[in-house]
């Protein structure tokens, strides 16, 4: 008898029992880059509404520091956090709506990508 109560016979039953789960419910290295691949594209486009007005008022402070010759870490450190969370205010409900349709593909697609087909 094995720990639990159970022979040998069901013992290796039940190892076969996972071992043909695990081989049913796994999925290939392309379905994974894929997935990757896609989180990857979605983090940018969901991320770069913020990062171009970083850049635009970052070289904008940029250049007024250069033509006034201030030169306080400061002063532009505190348009870019300023001019960004505006960004990310204004941009919310599309960033929300965005990753919602994302989230909801993924989840259905779940069933596909386990069992492969």
């Amino acid at each position: 008898m094995a720990s639990g109560g159970r022979d040998v016979t069901t013992e290796f039953q039940y190892v076969f029992g996972l071992i043909q789960l695990v081989r049913i419910f796994t999925m290939d290295a392309a379905t994974a880059i894929d997935m990757a691949r896609q989180a990857i594209i979605t983090t940018a486009i969901l991320i770069s509404p913020a990062l171009v007005i970083a850049l635009i008022v970052g070289c904008a402070m940029s250049l007024l520091q250069a033509v006034t010759q201030v030169q306080d870490q400061a002063i532009s450190f505190i348009p870019k956090l300023l001019a960004v969370a505006a960004t990310i205010l204004l941009c919310l409900p599309w960033m929300v709506e965005y990753f919602v349709q994302y989230a909801r593909q993924v989840i259905t697609n779940i069933p596909a990508t386990i069992l492969g087909g």
